[in-house]
């Protein structure tokens, strides 16, 4: 690590002390701290020297140093001092990191990266400011993202590259290449020209490609890779999920013996099957469940596959996977162990959905729907029944592609594009109470019939 004054002030017996901001010992961490540095400084000589070390000849070519000297002063305006306040991502060649100027209100996202050839030369530097300053910094890093500015080039580039990635990867190889060929065609026509920003960009390109293939898993985003793969590869989203508790929200047991488990995502973690399994012993005794599903947006599938293995016979095929060649490639069935007991198959089973639950979300109530063991209550579903990929389209952009074809063991139609259509169609806020009042009825008559016999 270096450590660069000018920032905070604490006292000491000799008066006010700056405080030290750590920035990563590397390449594209000197440029960084070198910058803030010479800017802070509001020093003119200071910042040529760091244009002449940091900048490449061709850079100070473009215009006379004097101007560039300019630039900084407004910027210098309009910023204030510079506070950095944590680094978001440090590679030997790239840095980012979010501060503070002292005359805006939102925090600042920094960006500076580096040639690999030596001496290191900046290749880019940009400044995003975020209004929101009181978004997490993963949002923060998102609409920075979105907001960088794009060039012709990088439209040509990424519109070239995002129709390749569609014509070989997408689940259906002549819609992959209709959504390549429109794109390509009103890339050519200027449809893009008037792109400023990389979320512009994004959002025509993704726009265009549902058009043709109504596909909801398809989408192009403005997003650094080099980010995104550091923050799994330091695997901080474990962390973020285990203070979500991987997104179940809710267990707990209703008037009239009903156990209702909520959760809003659904994952393949070791962690996340255990937490599972703890929220089904919590219902163990329960006379019906009800499965909340209205604020699930999908994700995996194994903790899915294991809360449907408590309701459906051990070893039940659910669906099956197929690749773009028609190949399959999985069969998707029930556990054969458990932790902890089944439920018994009269044992009524409810499902809530919305007009937000999607994709994984969206085949677990249709295997349930359709294998008859479930009722589904609430809204009609996004229609995602394709699994998707992230693939990196250049150094901006990230591209999502459908690769695979999920069928349904029950059915021979699948519910992508229609979602899944509520047995019980009533708007989500009151689904609830409707899949509890019939229960509560189911449960009473069960009893009666018990008493009866």
């Amino acid at each position: 690590m270096i450590c660069i004054s000018g920032w905070s002030c604490a006292s000491s017996a000799n008066g006010p002390q700056q405080a030290e901001f750590p920035f990563p010992d590397t390449p594209a961490g000197r440029a960084a701290a070198a910058y803030i540095q010479a800017f802070n400084s509001q020093d003119d000589e200071r910042m040529k020297a760091f244009l002449r070390e940091y900048r490449p000849q061709s850079y100070l070519e473009e215009r006379p140093i004097e101007e560039r000297i300019g630039q900084y002063h407004r910027l210098r305006e309009t910023f204030g001092t510079l506070s950095p306040l944590r680094t978001a991502l440090s590679l030997d060649l790239q840095v980012t990191f979010l501060t503070k100027g002292s005359n805006v209100k939102g925090p600042l996202v920094f960006r500076f990266q580096v040639d690999e050839a030596p001496p290191p030369k900046l290749a880019l530097l940009t400044t995003t400011g975020v209004d929101n300053a009181g978004l997490p910094d993963e949002d923060i890093l998102r609409v920075a993202d979105r907001a960088q500015p794009v060039d012709g080039s990088i439209i040509e580039e990424t519109t070239r590259a995002a129709a390749r990635i569609l014509d070989e990867k997408y689940i259906d190889p002549a819609i992959g290449k209709a959504m390549a060929d429109t794109i390509l065609r009103r890339l050519a026509g200027g449809r893009y020209a008037d792109a400023r920003r990389a979320g512009q960009l994004a959002d025509a390109l993704t726009r265009d490609a549902f058009d043709v293939s109504k596909d909801k898993h398809i989408w192009i985003e403005a997003v650094n890779p080099l980010r995104v793969q550091s923050t799994y590869a330091e695997n901080r989203p474990i962390e973020e999920l285990r203070r979500e508790n991987y997104h179940f929200r809710k267990v707990e047991v209703l008037p009239g013996n009903v156990g209702y488990l909520k959760f809003d995502m659904i994952h393949d973690d070791r962690e996340a099957q255990d937490i599972a399994a703890r929220a089904v012993a919590s219902v163990k005794d329960c006379d019906a469940l009800i499965f909340d599903l209205r604020d699930n947006i999908g994700g995996e599938w194994e903790s899915g596959r294991l809360l449907l293995s408590y309701v459906l016979p051990e070893g039940t095929i659910v669906s099956r996977t197929y690749d773009r060649d028609g190949r399959l490639v999985s069969t998707n069935a029930t556990l054969k162990e458990l932790p902890g007991a089944r439920f018994d198959a009269d044992v009524p089973v409810y499902v809530l959905t919305s007009g937000r639950t999607g994709s994984a979300a969206e085949g677990f109530a249709y295997a349930l729907q359709r294998s008859r063991r479930g009722t589904v209550v609430g809204e009609t579903t996004l229609g995602m029944a394709h699994p998707s990929i992230e693939v990196t389209v250049n150094s901006r952009f990230l591209i999502s592609v459908p690769i695979y074809r999920v069928e349904s063991a029950f059915a021979e139609k699948s519910f992508e594009g229609v979602g899944v259509i509520p047995d019980t169609s009533i708007p989500e806020q009151n689904a609830l109470d409707a899949a509890l009042k019939d229960a509560q009825e189911r449960i009473r008559n069960r009893r009666q019939d018990g008493r009866r016999n």
